[in-house]
This record gives structure tokens, C-alpha cells and sequence, in this order.
């Protein structure tokens, strides 16, 4: 019997406002549309066959008619307005129902707050991320737990999850804090865990060009091959893939690895079509 796979997308992106020096995590749906087929059709090819099962709806979006760069960012004459962390709790909860009737489950998605929805209390986690994602509690500003972005989701998963195992591959930068702890390249922690949390900064430029990596942090360590072989051993119950914008690969190489990791988690074997420098 073929693996029961489903994919579903998380349409949050962090949104630079032009001349103004900051980032407004938003809700703008449909964004992950073409990504997830993109991904879809690829996965085909291969005789892999994924359920879409569309995007989380975190209530009234933002409607710009464009795609916003994450780069270079919109004017302020555009309402931006922030997503709710209720509503993602909200879908948190019925996506991790939606999990149980598959063999894995695949979020995606251009902001990684929206790796917040296949966390689960007591699970056993890998991340793969060049920055810890995590703020100092103390310096974060009063009511900063409903603003959480792509820079401290993990201190909405530090807050509220009791029992939860994380280890961290490939960080270099804190961002003042961590959860769980950082581990050396070769630790075979990834081999046991649950949910693989993929940051795609953390290869470097390989597939994303929005984090350059910063001198005082040293070059990214991240290495696709290993992480595949994480995924291949570990059997997961959730894959997230988070930060990739097909807009923003310069390799072009991003849709094939995200297949070859759909596929080494269900223990499908396929030729990674993909080169990693």
C-alpha cells in the first residue's frame, strides 16, 4: 500500500514595509498555491502521490493582488495587517487532527511562524535552521506573545508546549535565546525524531537568497544529503519545509529537494536530482 501523504500550506509571509524599517507577519492567502502544486507535480513523476489539502485559514487575509517580495518589500499606502496567533492555534489543532489519517504530513510555507502547526506537545523535534528563532524573554516587549513572526515563533513553542524535545542542527546565530539545544553536525539526534522542522537558510544561498549569512556567525554548516538521511532513518510523522520562496532560489534546486525529502521520509526510493555545491 502507497504512503498516505498530505501536504498543506501555511500562507504566511513576513512583509518588509518600504522606508520604514519593519517586517509585518501577514496572512495573505492562496500564496502557497502554486508552490504546493509545483511541489505536487514533481512528486508525481515519481509515482509519489500527494493529497493537497489547500492552506490554513487564520480569518480575514490581506488581499494585495501581487505576491510581495520578500526583499524588497510594499509601500505603507498598503494595508498590512498582522495574522492572528489565536487563529493559528485554531488550525494548529485541526491540522494535528488532520495528521492522524496520514503516514506524514507536509507544512509549508514562506514564513517559518508557520512551522507553529505541526508542533506538538511531547514530541521528539529536529530543526534545521541557521538563526535559534527564539528571543530573550526578558528583552522581548510587553504583549510580544501576540506578535510572534519568523524571528521567535520557537518562544510560542517554548511557552506552551510541556514535554517537547527539541534539538537544533546548523545554528550559528541566537537570536537571544534557544529551545532545546544546539547540536553538533554529527549527532545522530535526527535519526529518532518525529517532526523535521527545515529552515531553507540554513544551506546558505543554495535555495534562498532573503539571509545572507553574517560574518560574526561564521557560514552556514547545513548539508541536504545528511538531513535526508535523518528523515530516511527516522520515518517522520510531520515534515515541515519553511522560508523557501521559488522566487528567491537561485540554484532553482529547491522543488527537487523537497521532493527527495518527502520521499526519504516515506522510505520511497528516488535519485536526488538535485546538486548541492
Amino acid at each position: 500500500m502507497p504512503p498516505r501523504i498530505g501536504m498543506i500550506g501555511v500562507p504566511i509571509e513576513d512583509v518588509p514595509i518600504q522606508d520604514a524599517g519593519i517586517l509585518i507577519p501577514a496572512f495573505l492567502p492562496h500564496i502557497t498555491d502554486r508552490l504546493r502544486g509545483a511541489v505536487i507535480s514533481e512528486a508525481y513523476k515519481y509515482g509519489i502521490q500527494i493529497v493537497d489539502l489547500g492552506e490554513v485559514n487564520l480569518g480575514q487575509g490581506c488581499n494585495l493582488g501581487f505576491y510581495p517580495d520578500r526583499v524588497e518589500g510594499v509601500s505603507p499606502d498598503y494595508n498590512i495587517t498582522m495574522w492572528n496567533i489565536k487563529e493559528l492555534e485554531k488550525e494548529r489543532r485541526r491540522v494535528l487532527t488532520l495528521s492522524r489519517l496520514y503516514d506524514l504530513i507536509v507544512g509549508i510555507g514562506p514564513s517559518h511562524s508557520g512551522a507553529i502547526v505541526l508542533y506538538e506537545k511531547g514530541d521528539v523535534t529536529s530543526r534545521y535552521d541557521y538563526h535559534s528563532d527564539c528571543g530573550d524573554e526578558r528583552e522581548l516587549p510587553k504583549g510580544a506573545r501576540f506578535a510572534y513572526n519568523c524571528g521567535n515563533y520557537m518562544n510560542w513553542v517554548k511557552e506552551r508546549l510541556m514535554g517537547l524535545t527539541v534539538g537544533n542542527y546548523y545554528v550559528k546565530c541566537l537570536m537571544g535565546g534557544i529551545c532545546g539545544r544546539i547540536l553538533a553536525d554529527d549527532d545522530n539526534f535526527g535519526e529518532h525524531a518525529k517532526y523535521h522542522d527545515i529552515d531553507s537558510d540554513c544551506f546558505g544561498l543554495w535555495i534562498q537568497n532573503v539571509y545572507p549569512p553574517q560574518k560574526r556567525y561564521g557560514p552556514p554548516s547545513g548539508n541536504p544529503y545528511q538531513v535526508l538521511s535523518f528523515l530516511r532513518a527516522s520515518k517522520p510523522d510531520k515534515l515541515g519545509i519553511w522560508e523557501y520562496r521559488s522566487t528567491r532560489d537561485p540554484s532553482r534546486q529547491g522543488i527537487p529537494f523537497i521532493v527527495s525529502a518527502i520521499a526519504n521520509s516515506v522510505g520511497v526510493d528516488i535519485e536526488n536530482n538535485f546538486c548541492f555545491p
